[in-house]
């Protein structure tokens, strides 16, 4: 694969326990030159994974072994290592006792994903670490001029892909861009304080009034829209980020791959429709996969591109 320098430094991925060691290093060897950063939460319980299979995994001795393991992997590596703690029920008391972990178990973290509330401990405890403003504070373009600016760059993703201006309106308040391009989150969700529930009803909801098509044209993201997004803004993207911490090798090199060379969904999706998932992963489409029509999802997504870029 001939280097992209477009996405050279761009890729934040997901620690993703599915992935075996040997794996990462074959990751490493196709991708290490687009690679920015890896982000992870600590295993310390719990409270700080936002997934149960997550934390059923870090139950397992041998796979705590290999999550060490991996995170050393990357820093020799020179990658950047993200902790992230931004689940909204951790305490002060919880967050004070991950940020007392961190310098005993791990190589030097270099970021720190969290949420706002917390931002004035975090600080306290890691004045000079990148702070980046989480995906789950729920970012809203009326937000941003009063974010605290101990963050220095913030994770937009939904109708932030589509709308340069609200793009440009981070950078105006002189934070970094972190695109979360492969989420799938709703376009109108508020947010994921409430749970999966809420997030499942408000899919439903959606489905009453669109086809299922035009939602997933709303609610992906595809490697022809980066490639666009990119051009379009120059530079101005600091940092991509994708979602995989479920998923194993395979899924992860697919979706670096798709969006590194600027491929088209036809070849992925004649492989299979699972594929689909590469630039979608909300859950709620899973059962509707083989409902999904391509020429359908790529006429709405041209006309999306006519609506933000009119």
């Amino acid at each position: 694969m001939n280097l992209n320098q477009k996405y050279k430094n761009k890729f934040s991925i997901g620690l993703s326990l599915e992935i075996t060691l040997e794996e990462y290093k074959t990751l490493l060897e196709k991708y290490r030159d687009y690679i920015h950063s890896i982000y992870f939460s600590p295993p310390l319980g719990e409270s700080f994974q936002s997934r149960n299979s997550i934390e059923e995994q870090f139950n397992n001795p041998e796979i705590v072994k290999r999550f060490y393991q991996v995170v050393e992997l990357f820093a020799q590596n020179g990658i950047l290592l993200d902790c992230v703690l931004n689940r909204p029920r951790l305490t002060d008391e919880e967050v004070e006792v991950a940020l007392q972990y961190l310098p005993q178990f791990l190589p030097p973290i270099n970021q720190i994903t969290c949420l706002e509330k917390n931002i004035e401990i975090i600080s306290e405890y890691y004045p000079n670490i990148e702070k980046i403003y989480s995906y789950n504070n729920d970012l809203q373009l009326r937000k941003i001029p009063n974010i605290s600016k101990e963050f220095t760059a913030l994770v937009a993703g939904k109708y932030f892909l589509r709308d340069k201006e609200a793009l440009l309106e981070i950078i105006k308040n002189g934070f970094k861009i972190k695109l979360l391009v492969n989420n799938g989150c709703s376009f109108n969700c508020q947010g994921c304080r409430k749970g999966s529930r809420q997030c499942q009803t408000v899919f439903e909801h959606n489905l009453e009034t669109k086809d299922i098509n035009d939602l997933y044209a709303l609610q992906s993201f595809v490697p022809e829209e980066l490639a666009n997004l990119m051009e379009e803004m120059p530079n101005m993207i600091d940092c991509i980020k994708i979602s995989n911490r479920t998923s194993g090798y395979t899924y992860l090199d697919q979706c670096l791959e798709s969006y590194i060379t600027e491929s088209k969904m036809q070849p992925y999706i004649e492989q299979k429709v699972e594929n689909y998932r590469l630039w979608s992963r909300l859950g709620w489409f899973n059962q509707y996969l083989e409902q999904l029509d391509i020429d359908k999802i790529q006429r709405q997504k041209q006309k999306l591109k006519e609506k933000f870029h009119a």
